[in-house]
């Protein structure tokens, strides 16, 4: 039974330590999932939660994992991982029931399951923390509580630290569709006779219209969403939709992808408000791009956004998925060559070395970054589970060091009264 009940503390700490950090590496992508879910179930006014949410519920899945495997505070943790998976596998019965998402994002982007595959998932995960519950009182303490919660606290600033840098960067390593290295031209398998339709919904006095390009609103109605669809032609796969359009509402995907130069996007899923200052430094480091032999667009979802004014002559429109999906840093850099992605950047760490990055041969470029992503997402995500290993085995040292130092004064006591 002392096995069993180690290979399920061992089982359901490591699963919930990996669908925590993977979480944690793509907060933006997960509030995206999340939002998903608030729709499926008519919560969309709980959407301001959406983002707190996906850096709030990694954090506690990575903290509970670390606490379960290591047999810190088993007492208060085996209850909360309790609830919280049982929690869960109900709320994924009820999904895979009525299957009004296509994934749980439980992993993230990396490990897609189905919403079966997740509701089977967490029934084992549901067994053994009910063992790990039952069990509480035969895990070995490793340490005084006070150290336990020291512990405790620093695996949560670890993970707070890895899920806010991902949220105003771009993730360490990208699961996404758009990831380094994907060829979109071939993803895509893009056909001549496809046509889609793009709506622009606005509101005004709690009414919403759909308007088409060449038929937007006047000033008083407020923007709130964009909407491709496919009208016409074979079908593609949802999952890449790389539907670019220009000012006048033609699709220039095909164009954009087989462009010769090297393409650099700077994409924005949401508005910003742009200092006059900040416009020109934007424009001038496209400029000096341009003047490398690059192309330099500005992407957005809608042309009355502020950003449409960067680059006036040199901005295209795309749905809000398509946008995000490209690059999670709003305002972020990304770099295609022949269609191919090749590297990504956050909005605030543009790089200064570009024209050495434009004479190094993109496969190369695109080998190496995935390269420095893979070594340090390994890095990160083992360090950190043999620090969780290592600690823990030093902690049961000298917590029992500490404990025989404490009966051998208690018997020195002893002995000296009963002398």
């Amino acid at each position: 039974m002392r096995l069993i009940r180690a290979f399920c503390r061992f089982v359901f700490g490591l699963t919930f330590i990996l669908s925590g950090f993977l979480k944690a590496l793509d907060p933006v992508g997960f509030s995206l999932k999340i939002n998903e879910y608030l729709i499926a179930f008519k919560l969309t006014f709980l959407d301001i939660f959406t983002e707190p949410l996906a850096i709030f519920l990694p954090v506690v899945e990575f903290v509970i994992g670390v606490s379960v495997l290591k047999g810190l505070k088993v007492n208060v943790f085996s209850r909360v991982a309790l609830c919280f998976i049982g929690f869960f596998t109900f709320l994924t019965f009820i999904v895979a029931l009525f299957d009004p998402v296509n994934d749980c994002g439980c992993f993230g982007e990396a490990i897609p399951l189905s919403n079966w595959e997740t509701f089977i998932k967490n029934i084992i995960l549901f067994i053994a923390a009910v063992i790990v519950f039952y069990g509480k009182d035969n895990v070995k303490k490793i340490a005084s509580s006070t150290a336990q919660w020291i512990y405790i606290g620093l695996y949560t600033l670890i993970i707070v630290i890895i899920a806010l840098y991902s949220y105003i960067s771009v993730p360490f390593i990208d699961f996404g569709v758009y990831r380094l290295g994907t060829d979109l031209v071939e993803t895509q398998n893009i056909q001549q006779n496809r046509e889609y339709q793009t709506t622009f919904i606005y509101e005004k006095d709690g009414v919403q219209e759909n308007f088409t390009l060449d038929n937007l609103p006047d000033s008083s109605w407020v923007y709130v969403d964009t909407k491709t669809v496919q009208v016409y032609g074979e079908e593609e796969d949802p999952s890449i939709d790389f539907a670019i359009r220009n000012s006048n509402g033609d699709y220039v995907s095909d164009e954009l992808l087989s462009k010769q130069n090297p393409v650099f996007i700077i994409s924005y899923y949401e508005d910003k408000v742009i200092s006059e200052s900040d416009s020109t430094d934007i424009a001038t480091y496209a400029e000096s791009l341009i003047s490398n032999g690059s192309d330099v667009y500005v992407l957005t979802l809608d042309p009355e956004y502020n950003v449409s004014k960067i680059l006036p002559q040199n901005t295209l429109y795309a749905d809000f998925k398509t946008i995000i999906s490209l690059n999670r840093s709003n305002g972020g850099l990304t770099y295609l060559d022949n269609g191919v992605v090749v590297h990504k950047w956050a909005d605030w760490n543009f790089p200064n070395n570009m024209t050495e990055i434009l004479e190094t041969d993109h496969e190369v470029l695109t080998i190496v970054s995935e390269m420095k992503d893979r070594i340090l997402f390994w890095g990160i995500l083992i360090l950190v589970y043999f620090l969780i290993i290592i600690v823990r085995a030093l902690s049961l040292i000298v917590y029992k060091i500490k404990q025989r130092g404490r009966l051998g004064a208690a018997s020195g006591v002893n002995c000296k009264k009963r002398e």
